[in-house]
């Protein structure tokens, strides 16, 4: 890697670099809730409480050796109060008024450790073996969100539903860069992670509010065409608000820019939610079209090798979907799914990141205009098919036979048209078959997965969740894959009733 060092002799057996790859993760939950009837009214009452605390050792460089290790860590707190007020809904006119008060802390860290950089030497320890790169992102939040839902039954067949939520939600957030540094040839620990020096970073943290409120309505009007058949037609707004970008300072440099802005978002929807034939097919059906403001990406720099996240300027999504259920007999079922003529691009966005291929041939930093792109997992149709058979075997035990079938045209896994990260159209089978008693608690199962041995493409890098020293995962271009077509049995027991 051009501007670092050649890896020291026995800088792998560093106590912080040969540590073992680890996640630790612990949560607390608190949920109450609380409902008082008032006359014919009813108030609920809703409070979470929500803590965790996490730290994670990961070899990113996925090598033997130490090139590139992360250390991160990360403590949340959370706390939240909902009020809803609610008439009865056997009237022509009900109604639901609420207030929803939310606010968190967040303190997050992310310590790189890799080989001495050469551009560091301006503020780095004569003899230094190796930097690490660090800063702990401290960021509060608060929201706060007065809300309502209505239906007004105009007929026996006919209701309007309106509903809107004035939402107003505010973050600080503070990044400061720091640096620590392995130093002489017998040094077995990194010194204490301090500010990087005046003439890197200025000395100055990365700081930055991120405040926005808007008022989000919906409109929807549904009609009951028959006893089991009923047609909607929706619109909606939504907003997600912004935040801080997290990237470990390396080289001294804090993220430019620090915030990222909220993305808004606006839909329509016209649909059906059927049951026919006796009530033995339920289908429903649905066309909407989404358009997305300043939609939230990540963004790979390639020339400082950072992922940030930032706005693409404008996509939409649209298209139809359908499910359903055909219980073609007591003993079979058939479930479907799908979707067609979907369709997910970006309408504007310059500034992406540059595939590998581009990387190569324009000086950096290499952006790319993805306008017209598709968004990631984003197959023009899909369909699927989930056939269901139930059998009696004498009269004490029940044979049970599943499958789901998937049929998908091709979508990329990135927005940058990296054909590394193509996934062609496929078909993909998954098969089980189970055998119980009538009324047991126990079931032994045989099953195949993947049985087209599809092996489909799911990213160009080594995925930090699924690590493995399978060399079959991997392909010549470094792409991990499924793991193909696979069978085996299965015995589960129930304890109780």
């Amino acid at each position: 890697m051009a501007g670092i060092q050649a890896i020291a002799y026995g800088l792998n057996t560093v106590a912080e670099y040969n540590h073992p790859e680890d996640r630790d993760f612990q949560a607390d939950i608190f949920l109450g809730a609380v409902n008082w009837e008032i006359g014919n009214l009813m108030l609920s009452s809703n409070t979470s409480l929500v803590e965790y605390d996490k730290e994670d050792w990961l070899d990113p460089d996925d090598s033997s050796f130490a090139v590139f290790n992360d250390h991160r860590l990360e403590d949340f707190k959370q706390t939240a109060q909902e009020f809803r007020l609610t008439s009865p809904l056997d009237q022509t006119f009900s109604w639901m008024v609420g207030l929803y008060y939310q606010q968190h802390d967040l303190h997050s860290r992310i310590d790189v450790y890799l080989p001495r950089l050469l551009g560091t030497a301006a503020y780095q320890p004569a003899g230094a073996r190796a930097v690490g790169f660090g800063g702990m992102l401290t960021e509060d939040s608060e929201w706060l969100s007065a809300f309502f839902a209505t239906t007004w039954n105009l007929s026996d067949a006919f209701r309007l539903n309106l509903g809107g939520r004035y939402q107003d939600a505010k973050k600080d957030g503070r990044l400061p860069a720091e640096a620590a540094f392995l130093v002489g040839p017998t040094a077995t620990s990194f010194s204490p992670f301090a500010p990087i020096p005046v003439g890197q970073n200025g000395g100055t943290p990365a700081v930055g509010t991120v405040d926005t409120s808007d008022f989000l309505p919906e409109v929807g009007v549904e009609w009951d065409m028959s006893d089991n058949v009923m047609g909607y037609v929706k619109y909606a707004e939504a907003f997600k608000n912004g935040g801080f970008v997290m990237s470990p300072p390396v080289g001294g440099g804090l993220p430019d820019p620090f915030i990222f802005a909220p993305e808004f978002a606006e839909g329509y929807e016209i649909g059906l939610k059927s049951r026919l034939f006796d009530n033995r097919v339920e289908l429903n059906a649905a066309a909407y079209t989404t358009d997305y403001t300043d939609l939230q990406v990540t963004v790979f720099i390639s020339a400082i090798g950072r992922f940030i996240t930032t706005n693409a300027a404008e996509a939409h999504t649209q298209g139809i979907e359908f499910d359903g259920r055909w219980a073609a007999s007591d003993s079979f079922t058939l479930g479907f799914a799908g979707a067609f003529g979907s369709e997910a691009e970006y309408d504007a966005y310059d500034g992406a990141s540059c595939n590998s291929l581009e990387a190569k041939s324009v000086p950096p930093p290499c952006r790319a205009d993805r306008s017209g792109v598709s968004l990631p997992y984003a197959p023009q149709w899909t369909f699927s098919f989930n056939p269901d058979y139930r059998v009696a075997v004498g009269t004490r035990y029940e044979l049970h036979f599943g499958a789901n079938i998937r049929f998908s045209d091709g979508y990329w896994l990135t927005d940058n048209e990296d054909p590394r990260n193509e996934v062609g159209s496929f078909e993909r089978v998954d098969l089980r078959l189970g055998l119980t008693p009538t009324n047991g608690n126990w079931e032994v199962a045989l099953y195949g997965r993947d049985v087209t041995d599809e092996r489909l493409t799911v990213g160009s890098q080594p995925d930090f969740q699924q690590k493995t020293s399978d060399p079959t995962l991997y392909d010549a271009f470094g792409n991990t894959r499924e793991r193909g077509a696979r069978y085996g049995a299965q015995f589960s027991y129930r304890f109780g009733k």
